[in-house]
């Protein structure tokens, strides 16, 4: 993950000063989940949201909690600001369950 966040934390790093609002999409969310600790996927969430917050970034990360994560989706979901769920044809905005 540490490579991962180096590239992201690059990438921004020579995109910030330009003109333009930088969008940033995030779909390995389920995958880090497999492949790492619960404890350390959130430390990285963590910190990669502070970097795209001080890139001033709109970030948008999928996570299906309906596909064996249930129990990550609650502390994962703490990152976030704002859930949108499909429903049937439509897009619902929930706000985080955060504390």
């Amino acid at each position: 993950m540490s490579d991962l966040g180096q590239t992201v934390s690059r990438v921004l790093g020579e995109q910030e000063h330009m003109d333009g609002k930088i969008t940033f999409e995030f779909d390995i969310l389920s995958e880090l989940l497999d492949t790492f600790t619960l404890q350390n996927v959130f430390k990285f969430l963590h910190i990669l949201n502070s970097r795209l917050e001080k890139a001033d970034a709109l970030s948008h990360y999928y996570f299906d909690p309906s596909a064996g994560y249930e129990g990550s989706a609650n502390v994962i979901e703490q990152m976030f600001d704002l859930r949108i769920r499909a429903n049937e044809e439509t897009f619902v905005s929930e706000p985080s369950t955060q504390s």
